[in-house]
């Protein structure tokens, strides 16, 4: 639980907290945070962190939900306006996945958060189709297909430490693999 003394903190204060929160998430993930290095690095005795959040689980949940509200912006424009074609909105969702390892990390850490799992049902909704109620058996797996090679592609690119050059070249060579068996 979030305590309202969080909420009715200024825009700046609650900026620090959340920075130094999605630090420590990053840093060492969900499992292995710690209150004492966000207090650190938030520079806020270790009481506050307690008066602000019932636990570091339900800080990290309030970071995710932040997140998930800044980025779903994103997502929505990308799903519903634009090209319909499938490959040009799953690049655009890929480039906002190598671009922000926050936003990889909420991808990554799905089932820890039920915030994150409704973001990544937007997600998963980028085919030309996704509005509609009828979108057909194959439509959904080709979504889920694409999705999972740019899951990959991101898992590559921050865990492996491939270029992101390589992470669009090999994204690329997927597109034109699938398009060629068309």
């Amino acid at each position: 639980m979030t305590y309202d003394t969080f909420k009715k903190l200024s825009k700046e204060k609650k900026q620090v907290i959340f920075d130094a929160i999605g630090s420590e998430l990053l840093e060492n993930g969900w499992d292995n945070g710690k209150v004492v290095n966000i207090c650190k690095r938030a520079n806020i005795p270790r009481s506050a962190f307690y008066r602000y959040f019932e636990s570091i689980d339900d800080a990290y949940s309030c970071y995710i939900e932040a997140k998930c509200l800044q980025y779903n912006e994103e997502l929505e424009f990308i799903i519903i306006g634009g090209s319909q074609d499938p490959f040009d909105k799953s690049r655009k969702i890929m480039q906002i996945l190598l671009d922000n390892r926050d936003m990889y990390f909420i991808v990554e850490n799905i089932n820890k958060s039920h915030i994150a799992k409704s973001v990544m049902g937007n997600i998963e909704k980028f085919s030309g189709n996704s509005f509609k109620t009828e979108e057909t058996e194959e439509e959904k797996k080709i979504s889920r297909l694409i999705m999972k090679v740019c899951r990959q592609i991101a898992f590559e690119y921050y865990e492996l430490g491939i270029s992101k050059e390589q992470a669009y070249a090999d994204y690329d060579f997927f597109v034109s693999t699938c398009k060629q068996s068309d």
